[in-house]
């Protein structure tokens, strides 16, 4: 009967170890899917041939920064290192100004154009702003429209005769994520630049800007026509026709024909700030599912060899 038990004491110790193996190589296989669909980034080409021009940058929260002759300010970073992502808001084509009822008004120039910026009022929390001659009341730390820009109010305060409103206002709004768009190409006043999230913390996001020095810079695609060729393979006329429609179309590739792709890729980018705190509870509820799933996976191996053994421990 002692051999007996312990050899039954063996028995569900190796299932037990054998289990716990199972969970750790299901978790290295989720941590391994997760970090290499995480840093899918586009192909970017100068449409006459020439050289990419590229310069990165580490901007803080809340600040602005020129990078190859593009304002961005950054209005939100946050990483969660749990499930590897990294998200980050910005305004580019973007200038920051600090108004008060002594200096209200201040003269910025964007790419887009010149605009007038002037301080109406401020509480607390809020600020009237006037862009030229339309004028608009914003939260802190919300984004919102005026005068066709974006509009960020930093900080507003209000004392017994002072007022005061730091401003982030630009030209476009993009929000970059290694779960989403890593990069996205915006067009301004005729040209086309490439921006690309890099790397963020909590507090600050490296960019990238590319821009070609005398073509526009757009996206490669590869992938694209690969799978045409893969799927016309089988019909050798289809094939031809194919290869002789693209050679055709890349040959003329025209200005209009750049403007509407870039149209298509960028689109009207209307995200909304990343929360911190959802994104912590979004991983802490993911990383529960996963265990719970493997865990019902391996409770239910050792079960099946438990009833086995039991069963075979039975026979006389």
């Amino acid at each position: 009967m002692i051999f007996i038990g312990i050899a039954s004491f063996i028995k569900i110790y190796k299932l037990l170890l054998t289990g716990f193996i199972m969970i750790k190589r299901g978790i290295l296989a989720v941590l391994i899917l997760i970090f290499l669909c995480s840093f899918v980034s586009a192909v970017y080409v100068c449409s006459d041939g020439s050289q990419i021009i590229t310069d990165s940058r580490e901007i803080n929260e809340f600040s602005k920064k020129i990078i190859n002759g593009l304002g961005i300010a950054v209005i939100n970073a946050d990483e969660v290192p749990a499930i590897n992502r990294i998200t980050a808001d910005l305004i580019v084509d973007a200038e920051k100004v600090s108004l008060s009822n002594e200096t209200p008004s201040e003269e910025i120039e964007l790419l887009v154009g010149t605009y007038n910026i002037t301080l109406v009022n401020a509480t607390n929390d809020k600020a009237e702003i006037k862009i030229d001659s339309l004028s608009k009341e914003f939260n802190e730390k919300e984004v919102d429209t005026l005068n066709s820009l974006q509009v960020f109010v930093v900080e507003a305060n209000r004392e017994p005769s002072v007022l005061t409103a730091d401003v982030i206002i630009g030209g476009k709004r993009l929000l970059l994520s290694n779960d989403g768009n890593i990069s996205q190409i915006v067009r301004i006043k005729g040209k086309n630049y490439s921006v690309e999230l890099i790397s963020a913390s909590d507090d600050s996001a490296n960019i990238r800007v590319g821009r070609c020095g005398t073509g526009d810079i757009l996206e490669e695609q590869v992938q694209s026509n690969q799978s045409s060729n893969n799927e016309s393979a089988g019909n050798e006329s289809g094939n031809l026709t194919a290869g002789n429609e693209t050679s055709q179309n890349l040959t003329n590739l025209t200005s209009q024909n750049l403007t509407n792709v870039t149209n298509n890729v960028t689109g009207n980018i209307t995200a909304n700030t990343t929360s911190k705190k959802t994104s912590i509870i979004a991983s802490i509820w993911f990383w529960v599912l996963v265990i719970a799933i493997v865990a019902i996976i391996v409770a239910f191996i050792i079960y099946r060899k438990m009833k086995s053994y039991k069963e075979e421990s039975q026979i006389p």
